[in-house]
């Protein structure tokens, strides 16, 4: 009899993670949908991870709603600034990819270190802006600082970001549950960064400059 309790309620606690997972992913969808909102909507979704996995809330709506209203504006600014700088990178890498001769051979190496680059402290951007009080060009520069000082790590990251777009694409109903679930991953992955360099710089959660 113990035993069947402990199996339902493993059952119930499972059902109950996957719940909180596709209502958040929900939620984040539909703050999203303008499109003009996915930076403050995408910095929501992993301010309400990074609650689950350091044990501040395990909630998803009012979190959500909190982290949104709390970090709308500066979200809004970085994507305003980063979301075009992708899409140059990308008018860049179609232009490239047309052009002949020398110019392109020249080219095609400085504009893969660039999107690299890009790559790299993208993956860095949302886990940073949750986590520590900095503004917005601080945000950046930390997220490429970070990016490069653990490339494993940025490696595996890029990689999972990869598996939800490319899931997107394959199968579209992915998207219900599996960008929640990459940033759960993924914040998983950069806290434990954050964690040995707080170790390193002799810092602790509770300093001025991260958010609690």
């Amino acid at each position: 009899m113990n035993t069947m309790n402990v199996t339902e309620n493993r059952i119930y606690k499972a059902l109950e993670v996957l719940a909180n997972f596709l209502f958040l992913n929900v939620l984040w969808l539909f703050v999203a949908a303008p499109i003009f909102t996915i930076f403050p909507a995408t910095t929501a979704l992993f301010g309400v991870v990074k609650d689950w996995i350091t044990g501040k809330d395990n909630g998803f709506f009012f979190p959500f709603l909190r982290h949104l209203r709390k970090e709308f504006l500066q979200s809004l600014f970085i994507g305003a600034f980063w979301i075009p700088l992708g899409l140059i990178l990308l008018l860049d890498i179609y232009a490239i990819y047309h052009m002949t001769g020398i110019i392109k051979l020249l080219l095609i190496p400085f504009t893969s270190i660039i999107c690299l680059l890009y790559l790299a402290a993208s993956v860095y951007i949302f886990p940073v802006a949750v986590t520590y009080r900095l503004k917005s060009l601080h945000i950046i520069r930390n997220s490429l600082l970070y990016a490069l000082s653990y490339p494993h790590m940025t490696f595996v990251n890029i990689l999972i970001a990869t598996c939800i777009v490319y899931l997107a694409w394959l199968l579209p109903l992915s998207v219900l549950i599996t960008p929640s679930v990459g940033a759960y991953t993924m914040y998983l992955l950069c806290n434990n960064v954050f964690l040995k360099v707080e170790r390193i710089r002799g810092l602790s959660r509770s300093e001025e400059e991260i958010k609690s």
